[in-house]
């Protein structure tokens, strides 16, 4: 399932993605993948509702925290897109659904 686009501050365009993955990818939620022109977004249909909108927050904060365009260390930057995660979902959701 796609989600309505929405826009990076940097002016490049956001696709999410809800998507069943395989059960390798166990432990694993979402993930971002910065394509060079955009940004996207796959989040796992295999967690809850609630795991999921998670998910789509924890992803957006490191798009909007600028996470792609710095060289901080990754334990750092996940545990600050987990601390944000719920609040960034809800300040975007009427974007997204």
């Amino acid at each position: 399932m796609k989600l309505r686009e929405i826009t990076a501050p940097n002016g490049r365009p956001i696709t999410i993605r809800l998507l069943p993955f395989p059960p390798e990818a166990q432990g694993v939620r979402g993930g971002t993948v910065d394509t060079g022109t955009g940004y996207f977004v796959a989040v796992d249909t295999n967690q809850s509702r609630r795991r999921q909108r998670r998910t789509v927050g924890h992803e957006l904060h490191h798009i909007f925290a600028g996470h792609f365009d710095g060289d901080r260390d990754i334990a750092e930057i996940e545990d600050e897109a987990d601390r944000a995660a719920l609040w960034t979902f809800i300040r975007y959701a009427l974007r997204l659904l």
